[in-house]
């Protein structure tokens, strides 16, 4: 019975406590701990009392892997806790902050324009050109025939 009392117990330790028991046999304060993890003293305390960070879980993951490689956690203690955490955080999606598609289709139109433009330019030009010569003809029935006196002497 005594054996079934120390597995609940055990299973009632939270690896912010296993952490923090660790930390205080090796004689680390938490500004130790969150020095050589290059942290606020704050974020290693909100590992400690499993007041996890809102903040993505890579950052959570390393964390609590590097403060149990220096405390001497072995990883089959804190890996089911990070599995855990893993599944219980809803997963981010990315935002696209690029302009990529706003640049493509202002690159399409800005194209289409210009070629709608060319075409204009080349339309007026061509009826311009075409009215110009129309009125550049002269007209053959205004011809009139030589003197008959003249094409007989040649």
């Amino acid at each position: 019975m005594s054996e079934e009392n120390n597995a609940d117990h055990e299973h009632v330790v939270s690896l912010g406590n296993k952490l923090s028991l660790l930390r205080q046999k090796l004689g680390l304060s938490q500004a130790d701990i969150a020095a050589k993890l290059h942290l606020h003293s704050a974020i290693i305390e909100q590992i400690e009392t499993d007041n996890i960070p809102n903040i993505p879980n890579v950052f959570i993951k390393s964390y609590i892997k590097s403060y149990a490689e220096i405390v001497g956690l072995p990883a089959e203690e804190y890996s089911p806790f990070l599995h855990i955490k893993s599944n219980q955080q809803p997963k981010r999606h990315m935002k696209n902050y690029s302009q990529k598609s706003q640049h493509k289709r202002l690159g399409k139109m800005i194209f289409f324009m210009t070629i709608i433009t060319i075409l204009i330019a080349l339309g007026i030009t061509w009826f311009s050109v075409w009215n110009d010569n129309n009125n550049n003809f002269i007209e053959i029935s205004h011809y009139v025939s030589p003197p008959k006196e003249a094409v007989n002497n040649s």
